[in-house]
């Protein structure tokens, strides 16, 4: 992987990991168009097909990659979300409340994901990491999300500080976040839609699902780094690791301001109808 690459691969992952757009799904996307992940073949030469389409050929190190830079990510919430983090921390040694309560939800929320991934990370990897299977989940998503637009109401009944959550309504969160190992779904999109459908509003939704990006994303971080450090190190390198994790950092700062800007102001309907034109211009591309 040249500089270059991993540059754009940070500035897609920093752009894409907290927009309900799936960053998951862009830099497969992204990687496929720069050489660095192509489909599996037969020994004759022949497209190997899964159940929806063509497979992608295994790179460990790329897909490696593209969730370690994700501690540029993680690195953008904590330091926006100093103060919460903050009260969890308090919390976890029994000096605030409200910490305590918000980091047990957290921990609630979390708990599904690392289960499922866990069991099912293999077959996620071999069957749904392809680009035509990344455009039938942009699809699904930018439909939801607009029919959620139609149903979601803006009122005074909503839940508007994340420390009145309830533990099913964290849990519920974190069941519906498992629908995102399947890339193109956008695990904020999942845990933002949640968090709407159990009650809350869509600020208090968008601050929870940051936040519980920071265990969700940091298990995956480290999971991936020690088991695929060696693949990381020969074929990526320190230089192009270290220039991802800095670029989505920077980049992953101005998306989480931007994207509670737009939601305040204009909700979730752009970003359904930005899923649904990627995912047509997708399927015409691999089609033809």
């Amino acid at each position: 992987m040249t500089l270059p690459q991993a540059m754009i691969l940070g500035i897609i992952e920093g752009l894409t990991e907290y927009l309900p757009v799936s960053s998951t799904g862009h830099l497969i996307l992204a990687a496929e168009a720069m050489g660095l992940g192509g489909f599996a073949h037969d020994e004759n030469n022949e497209l190997i097909h899964g159940p929806l389409g063509p497979i992608m050929a295994p790179n460990p190190a790329v897909n490696a990659f593209n969730i370690v830079i994700q501690i540029g990510a993680i690195l953008a919430v904590t330091g926006i979300y100093f103060k919460r983090i903050k009260e969890m921390s308090l919390g976890l040694i029994g000096k605030n409340k409200d910490g305590q309560k918000l980091l047990i939800n957290l921990i609630a929320a979390f708990i599904p994901a690392a289960v499922f991934g866990l069991l099912f990370e293999g077959i996620i990897e071999r069957y749904l990491f392809s680009p035509l299977t990344v455009a039938i989940a942009l699809a699904v998503g930018g439909i939801a999300m607009l029919a959620t637009v139609k149903l979601y109401k803006r009122d005074n009944k909503h839940v508007r500080d994340i420390h009145d959550i309830t533990i099913w309504c964290a849990l519920i969160i974190g069941m519906v976040q498992c629908l995102a190992m399947w890339p193109g779904i956008s695990r904020s999109m999942a845990t933002i839609l949640a968090g709407l459908c159990v009650g809350l509003s869509m600020t208090a939704a968008a601050e929870f699902s940051f936040l519980l990006a920071l265990p969700t994303l940091g298990a995956a971080t480290v999971y991936k780094t020690i088991t695929q450090w060696d693949a990381l190190a020969s074929t990526v390198g320190l230089d192009s690791l270290i220039t991802g994790i800095f670029i989505s950092t920077i980049v992953a700062a101005f998306s989480v301001k931007f994207l509670i800007h737009h939601l305040t102001r204009h909700g979730l309907g752009p970003f359904g109808v930005y899923r649904i034109a990627l995912a047509a211009g997708v399927l015409y591309y691999f089609a033809g």
